[in-house]
């Protein structure tokens, strides 16, 4: 018997929020991300940024607005999440750059939208590190059996299996999203209506 779930862990990207189904590439902005996304130290980030791609500080601030309207919330997870947060703890772990963290909470509201934002940037620990995951239990006051944690990659899915939280790795699928409410208990909730209405 699986212990009862009282926090829901979400990965942010892939997860909650993906590219829009209208996003053209744009290599400049894609390499944009993928740079400040791989390094934990903004320094850092901020160097490469400005030596590979030669952007001062206002094209910067404008490539973290325009990465923020390149994704699209997943808005049938948004409702689960909505459904499940008066009766459990909601966290989203996020591998990051911090400063890219404004344009995305003006956007999502994805700070304000749950109990605990946890960041690899500001934290200086990073998804598959056990110690992200132990530290976000910290913080709910849980132990990791206590939650269940979705993320679409596979490696950090098992990471926090290890740790003995409640795992989905997730693919945006309508058996996932019954997957996810059935773990969590929402009453009512069909995602596979959601769905269909969604794609109409």
């Amino acid at each position: 018997m699986k212990h009862k779930i009282r926090a829901i862990l979400f990965d942010l990207g892939g997860v909650l929020i993906r590219p829009r189904s209208d996003y053209l590439p744009d290599p400049r902005l894609d390499r944009f991300e993928s740079l400040i996304c791989t390094h934990l130290d903004e320094d850092t980030a901020r160097g490469k940024v400005l030596s590979e791609l030669g952007f001062d500080r206002e094209a910067f601030a404008s490539a973290l607005v325009r990465l923020a309207g390149k994704f699209e919330r997943d808005e049938i997870l948004w409702r689960v999440l909505e459904s499940a947060r008066p009766s459990l703890k909601t966290a989203i772990l996020n591998n990051g750059s911090a400063v890219a963290l404004p344009a995305f909470e003006d956007k999502f509201r994805v700070l304000s939208s749950v109990d605990l934002f946890l960041n690899s940037a500001v934290e200086g620990v990073a998804k598959p590190d056990a110690r992200f995951f132990q530290l976000a239990c910290e913080r709910l006051n849980l132990r990791p059996e206590d939650c269940l944690f979705i993320d679409d990659i596979e490696t950090n899915v098992q990471a926090a299996a290890r740790l003995g939280m409640q795992t989905i790795l997730w693919n945006g699928s309508s058996g996932g999203y019954s997957q996810i409410a059935k773990a969590i208990g929402v009453a009512g909730f069909e995602p596979e209506k959601s769905l269909r209405r969604m794609q109409c």
